[in-house]
């Protein structure tokens, strides 16, 4: 079916005459035909002149929709490759595919065969991606929009960080100290451990969670000491871990005040002979220092 407009007459200022006509609409019949040959002629009846010209009009047949190959709905793990891949039916020319993950282009392998056309592209899976759309578009022709296909990525990922904190900072032997502990977001939510000098310590109360970075959950807990003068300087120790990758550790070091105490102490009685050479050896600790002898 075709509609082309009556043809303009228009005189040249140089004399003789300019005809136009427009071809405004084809519709094309079969629907395996890859281009059609239009033709116009121009045919002056006073001197039974006739010419034409040629012109060759490719068809384009738009892509079926993309679809995504493999379960969707899977959870991956931070840190791995995963392999999306994404095929399109039909297309006129064939049509390239291009995967993005949250707007940014992946590098997309194109593969065909038959009427089918495959795009496979490697997303590197990191905790900021929980939540990210991951697209496949499928585009033969500038003048459309392209179909297109997407799924949000689910991404586990374990604790990266640990940071425990002493209240009050310093703290006089025998007193109270509470020391606290904070993971980085993970997913699912990790668990906290304390250790002091290898020995394992319990915790106040069941560890608290808050949400997090990357949709995960950052989680707290605390332990409270009355720590002795000996206990300066030791490292008390929180280890977060949710099963997907190695624990982290995280450390505070205790500063314990205190009077001097005896690391040698000097011999309450000590036999010597006359006129021989004395030595005494005393040793003591402070916290504030440093120790004065006398």
């Amino acid at each position: 079916m075709r509609e082309a407009s009556k043809a303009v007459v228009a005189p040249q200022e140089d004399g003789g005459w300019v005809s136009t006509s427009h071809l405004t609409h084809y519709k094309v019949d079969g629907a395996n035909l890859s281009a059609v040959q239009v033709e116009c002629r121009a045919v002056n009846p006073a001197i039974d002149h006739v010419v034409k010209k040629l012109k060759s009009i490719t068809i384009t047949q738009p892509p079926g929709p993309p679809r995504f190959l493999g379960d969707l709905r899977r959870e991956v793990i931070a840190g791995t490759t995963l392999e999306v891949t994404c095929s399109s039916e039909g297309g006129r020319p064939p049509p390239s595919l291009r995967i993005y993950k949250a707007g940014e282009a992946l590098l997309t392998d194109l593969q065909r065969s038959g009427n089918t056309t495959m795009g496979q592209a490697q997303v590197q899976v990191t905790p900021g991606d929980n939540g990210a759309e991951v697209t496949c578009e499928a585009t033969n022709s500038p003048d459309s929009a392209p179909p297109s296909a997407s799924f949000t990525l689910s991404v586990l990922f374990a604790p990266w960080d640990v940071e425990v904190s002493v209240r009050p900072a310093s703290v006089r032997e025998g007193h109270e100290v509470t020391l606290s502990c904070q993971s980085s977001p993970s997913l699912p939510r990790s668990n906290l451990t304390w250790t002091f000098d290898g020995v394992p310590l319990h915790p106040l109360a069941a560890s608290s969670t808050s949400p997090g970075a990357h949709g995960g959950v950052v989680t707290r807990s605390e332990v409270r000491l009355r720590p002795q003068a000996r206990d300066n300087g030791r490292a008390v120790v929180c280890t977060a871990m949710n099963g997907l990758d190695q624990p982290v550790h995280g450390e505070a070091r205790l500063d314990v005040t205190h009077p001097p105490i005896w690391v040698a102490k000097p011999p309450e009685k000590v036999d010597v002979f006359e006129g021989a050479e004395l030595i005494i050896t005393a040793e003591a600790l402070s916290n504030p220092g440093p120790v004065r002898y006398s």
